[in-house]
């Protein structure tokens, strides 16, 4: 009972914002629910994101070294790309036989049995 009377207050509080209006991550980590928002918001894998985060990262600094007016935003972009990337990377689960599975005569790269890229403590 002690669960459902904090909840009551938590929700009847004036300052309380339902996680599905936040305006900004600001408030979505005030209702304590981002982490759940997060992961509704994105379907794939961490590793797939990571991966597609750290494309982006690429594409926009190989951009920015092509532009001849030498805008800086390509480069920002960038490094924001690469950030939301390691960001990703952190809630990568470490294989344990990653380093055992690496990339074989037949080409194959190191995959789970889901089909999920496994990545060992030292490629993170």
């Amino acid at each position: 009972a002690g669960e459902r009377e904090e909840y009551l207050s938590k929700i009847l509080d004036d300052d309380f914002i339902p996680p599905i209006f936040c305006g900004d991550d600001e408030e979505l980590e005030k209702s304590g629910l981002a982490q759940a928002f997060s992961s509704l918001k994105y379907d794939e894998p961490p590793a797939d994101m990571m991966a597609e985060c750290k494309k982006k990262g690429t594409e926009a600094f190989l951009n920015g070294k092509r532009n001849e007016v030498k805008n800086v935003q390509y480069y920002r972009d960038a490094i924001n790309h690469y950030y939301e990337a390691f960001a990703w990377a952190q809630r990568i689960e470490p294989g344990e036989d990653a380093d055992a599975n690496k990339k074989t005569d037949t080409g194959t790269d190191n995959d789970n049995d889901n089909g999920e890229k496994t990545y060992s403590e030292k490629e993170l």
